[in-house]
C-alpha cells in the first residue's frame, strides 16, 4: 500500500522521507514501486515507463498521469445506461455454425439487441418480420438473397417484410436489434436449438 501511496504522491513529508530511505535499500520495494508506476501509467498511456528503478526514486506522478488519474476518479457514473464490454457476456451455440450473444432485452419495446456470429458456410433460414429488424455487419460479409453486405453496411427489414435465406460464405459478425418474440423464436426453431 505504501508503494501505491508513494507513486500517487499521497505520503506526507515525513512518511515520504522514511519511504525514500527504505526504497534505496529494498529491491522488493523498488519492484513494487515500478509495478504501481506501470499500472498507473497504463491508465491512459499518457506517460512513458521509467527506464530504471533509480529514475523512479524520488519522482512523483507526472502532471499528465495526475490528470489521467483525476479523470478516472472524477468521471461521472453512467447512470441509466447499459454497457457490455467485448469480454463480457457469453456466446451460446444456437445452430450449426451460429452463435448468439445477447446484449440487452428491451422488454417494453418487445425487442432485443444481440450479436450473431456466423461461421464460414453457415446460414440463417428464410423468415418473416412482424416488427422492424435492424442489422449492422461488424465483421465479414453476409448475403441476403442476391445482395451482399460487408463491414459497416446497415440493413433494415421493415415490419411485414420477408427475408430470404441469409448466408455467410467466409463468416461474419453481425449486430441485430429485432423483435424479441419471433426473431429469436424463429431462429431457435429453424436452427433446431432449444
Amino acid at each position: 500500500i505504501l508503494a501505491a501511496e508513494y507513486v500517487l504522491g499521497t505520503l506526507g513529508d515525513a512518511e515520504r522521507a522514511e519511504f525514500l530511505e527504505r526504497l534505496n535499500l529494498d529491491p522488493d520495494l523498488r519492484y513494487r514501486v515500478g509495478h504501481w508506476q506501470d499500472l498507473l501509467t497504463s491508465i491512459d498511456r499518457v506517460t512513458s515507463e521509467p527506464t530504471s528503478c533509480n529514475e523512479a526514486v524520488g519522482v512523483g506522478p507526472s502532471p499528465d498521469l495526475w490528470d489521467a488519474i483525476n479523470a478516472r476518479i472524477t468521471a461521472p457514473e453512467l447512470t441509466d445506461t447499459v454497457s457490455v464490454r467485448a469480454a463480457e457476456g457469453s456466446w451460446r451455440r444456437i445452430g450449426p455454425g451460429v452463435q448468439i450473444k445477447t446484449l440487452h432485452v428491451h422488454k417494453a419495446e418487445r425487442v432485443h439487441s444481440f450479436l450473431l456470429r456466423l461461421a464460414p458456410g453457415s446460414s440463417l433460414p428464410a423468415h418473416a418480420h412482424q416488427q422492424a429488424e435492424e442489422c449492422l455487419v461488424l465483421e465479414g460479409e453476409i448475403d441476403i438473397g442476391a445482395r451482399r453486405f460487408g463491414v459497416g453496411d446497415f440493413h433494415l427489414a421493415l415490419a411485414g417484410s420477408h427475408h430470404p435465406v441469409i448466408r455467410s460464405e467466409h463468416g461474419a459478425l453481425i449486430y441485430l436489434r429485432a423483435e424479441r418474440r419471433g426473431a429469436l423464436s424463429w431462429l431457435l426453431s429453424m436452427l433446431g436449438s432449444h
